[in-house]
């Protein structure tokens, strides 16, 4: 098996590794998936859909590889799965298609199809589709580039004498799509419609803080600048004209060179400053409380994206000095710092009482047997404590618990009330969650697992560590794996830390069957089994209709039969990898688009017409590729 320094040479040699968003993390997922013999041709950077990975509005980002023997995608982000696999006997055609900023790669399945958007040139997207026909050999790996500078903080942006003026030109443009798509995905997040207007003000000011003064500010990087806000604050005439057409070229047009320039010194965008570390990103912020309150990922996916932003604003000119990497420092750093809550959060967290967490427990949809299951331990503790009070023996129990049932059944969700549950029981002090996996606990040398999971624990303490995919630290065929380290390490940390942290692993019914009897140590420790169910039609039609409410949507009772019928049809021939929630939000997503499509050429556009979901809004199963 190919080791990691293996393909990494590989990689070295394809010009699209260059620009590629966290690189060491993609190298370590690669590794462990390519299989004997397997290689790396090509890859794309950018936005997918494929069978079971979908994300929204743009996709899931992430890199696609054209390896020698499938199509392999692997996402950026914390998801689970985060890759996926095609082969390429299954594929039926590959097609590309010209978009704004990005060329669209469509690929059909039997009863299937894939999309993937990319930033890449639309030549550099055809030599992909050139590999997956077979017009060129997929064992042949690209020709050697140069070798890269010496690079400050993320790889792969341009510095040194490697690039010439154009091609530095054309990787600011390519690295302005990226940035303007991240941008897209959050135009109305948390139903807010001014949040991207919030988001380019953070954009702004992070950009400010770049140079000490405007005479600093190097032609290039009002350049990168002017690219990054055209879009967005386009205003009429020329500028706007501009703004739709400078995308759909493949590469940096040099003829739109004055036009960015004067659109950069049309308004003083920039007031700079020295760095404090007292500045406020508000934006930025209000992506990290609500990771906190809905257990995603936001704010660590728009964080790097204005980290590789502040590099290429203040690298554009293919160099960077001493003072400037002093400088990227400190704007990591400012970036970094609004990874916590604000007062406000933290203040309105400290008043949340064990009253207001079980009214949230019991407004989520279903799981009654959960809910009965978390009632029954709180009683137990009370009478565990009125036990103590009298002085009479105490029957032990333990916090640690097993969650088992398919994905998006609630899982995460009640993972994080139980450890709030925890602390309003005195049981511990914070109850915080902190999610990890395989991929978070296990490393690829001898002794440096138990170093990661100790790491973790230490995170962890006095709150519940999650382990989602437990299952994956045990090997089925019971081979020597660096997962049994972590195993053994986190059972004898539950000893050293009886007190001071609970463990919740979770996964699918008969690999956590499996992961639980394979060790004793774990049989002994685990004592609490809470099973998680497929939601029935009727439960996630409700699920559906509080999507709808928090985005003042009003479905038609004919529509909502509709979608009934959908999601009994979907329910009744489930495989046990059926999304549950999952599946409802992306049809309402779905469902928001097909209505948006409707009254695009309607005017006037009324309040109802813009909250009203009609059945010819509800998509069919081909629409949603199941």
């Amino acid at each position: 098996m190919a080791t990691e320094p293996d393909i990494q040479q590989q990689l070295s040699r394809i010009s699209n590794w260059i620009p590629v968003s966290y690189k060491q993390d993609m190298l370590k997922k690669l590794t462990k998936l390519l299989s004997p013999g397997e290689s790396v041709a090509d890859l794309l950077e950018g936005f997918y859909n494929g069978r079971v990975l979908q994300g929204r509005e743009t996709g899931i980002s992430g890199v696609l590889f054209f390896t020698s023997k499938r199509l392999l995608f692997i996402a950026n982000d914390k998801i689970r799965p985060d890759h996926e696999a095609t082969a390429y006997e299954d594929i039926l055609s590959a097609v590309s298609e010209r978009g704004f900023a990005t060329t669209r790669l469509n690929i059909s399945l039997p009863g299937e199809k894939i999309s993937f958007d990319s930033v890449s040139p639309e030549t550099v997207v055809q030599r992909s589709i050139s590999l997956i026909t077979g017009e060129m050999d997929r064992n042949t790996i690209l020709q050697p580039l140069p070798q890269e500078a010496e690079e400050t903080g993320m790889a792969g942006l341009p510095g040194g004498d490697i690039l010439d003026e154009l091609s530095n030109l054309n990787f600011l443009f390519l690295e302005a799509k990226k940035i303007i798509l991240l941008l897209e995905k959050y135009k109305d997040f948390n139903q807010d419609p001014d949040f991207q207007s919030k988001l380019l003000q953070d954009v702004v000011l992070l950009c400010s803080l770049c140079f000490p003064d405007r005479e600093s500010i190097y032609p290039e990087s009002k350049l990168f600048l002017a690219l990054l806000l055209l879009p967005f604050k386009a205003p009429d005439g020329n500028f706007a004209a501009a703004a739709k057409e400078l995308y759909a070229f493949d590469s940096f047009p040099l003829h739109y060179r004055d036009t960015l320039l004067s659109f950069y010194e049309s308004r003083q965008w920039l007031n700079p400053a020295p760095v404090t570390g007292k500045e406020e990103l508000p934006a930025l912020q209000s992506l990290f409380v609500q990771d906190g309150k809905a257990g995603t990922d936001h704010f660590s996916r728009v964080s790097a994206g204005l980290y590789t932003m502040v590099q290429c604003f203040i690298k554009a000119d293919g160099t960077v000095t001493e003072n400037e990497k002093e400088r990227l420092k400190q704007l990591y750093n400012l970036i970094q710092a609004h990874k916590k809550l604000p007062a406000k959060a933290a203040k309105e967290e400290e008043k949340e009482t064990l009253e207001d967490v079980l009214a949230k427990l019991n407004k989520l949809v279903g799981m009654e047997k959960i809910k009965d299951q978390i009632k029954t331990f709180i009683n137990l503790i009370s009478i565990q404590k009125e036990r103590t009070q009298r002085n009479l023996p105490l029957t032990p129990f333990s916090l640690h618990a097993v969650f088992y049932g398919p994905p998006g059944t609630g899982k995460t969700t009640i993972a994080r009330i139980m450890g709030k549950i925890y602390k309003h029981l005195g049981l511990l002090t914070k109850g915080q969650l902190l999610e990890t996996d395989r991929a978070g606990l296990v490393a690829g040398y001898v002794g440096q697992t138990a170093k990661r999971v100790d790491e973790v624990v230490q995170s962890a303490l006095d709150g519940v560590l999650f382990v989602d995919e437990a299952y994956t630290l045990s090997p089925e065929d019971g081979g020597k794996d660096f997962g049994q380290e972590a195993i053994d390490t986190i059972l004898k940390r539950m000893e050293d830390y009886r007190d001071r942290f609970a463990v919740i692993v979770a996964g699918y019914p008969d690999e956590m069957r499996r992961f639980i009897y394979s060790n004793p140590g774990l049989k002994s420790r685990f004592s609490r089994y809470f099973y998680f169910d497929h939601y029935k039609p009727e439960e996630l039609i409700r699920i559906y209709d509080i999507f709808t409410k928090d985005a003042a949507f009003i479905t038609a009772e004919e529509g909502r039969e509709k979608l009934l019928g959908l999601l009994t049809e979907l329910y009744e021939e489930r495989s046990r990898t059926f999304g549950n929630g999952r599946l409802v939000r992306n049809i309402f997503e779905k469902i928001v688009e097909k209505q948006a499509n409707r009254l695009v050429g309607i005017t006037p556009l009324t309040d109802e017409l813009l909250c009203s979901i009609t059945p010819e809004d509800i998509p069919s199963r081909e629409e949603l590729g199941e």
